[in-house]
């Protein structure tokens, strides 16, 4: 591993470090709706008055983070010693 793949590799890390302490919410009517409520802080999701407060869409938490990988994976690759 060459000093350009090491940054991408703490790069990476480090966006899904912070995509973990600040995801996307939502909240779910008990008609079945669903309402995007944005991003938080976990410590803090944020409260909607008469709804309460948000759970984090693991959804798209799961499909941010699979993005940030495979973009990873391709910089990785394309900075690889050529030998």
């Amino acid at each position: 591993m060459n000093e350009n793949q090491r940054k991408i590799l703490i790069g990476a890390i480090a966006v899904i470090a912070l995509m973990l302490l600040y995801p996307p919410f939502y909240w779910r009517a008990p008609a079945g709706n669903t309402f995007n409520l944005g991003y938080g802080l976990i410590v803090s999701p944020p409260i909607r008055e008469g709804w309460g407060a948000g759970s984090v869409d693991i959804g798209l938490l799961l499909t941010q983070w699979a993005a940030v990988l495979i973009v990873a994976a391709i910089a990785f690759f394309l900075f690889k010693d050529k030998r």
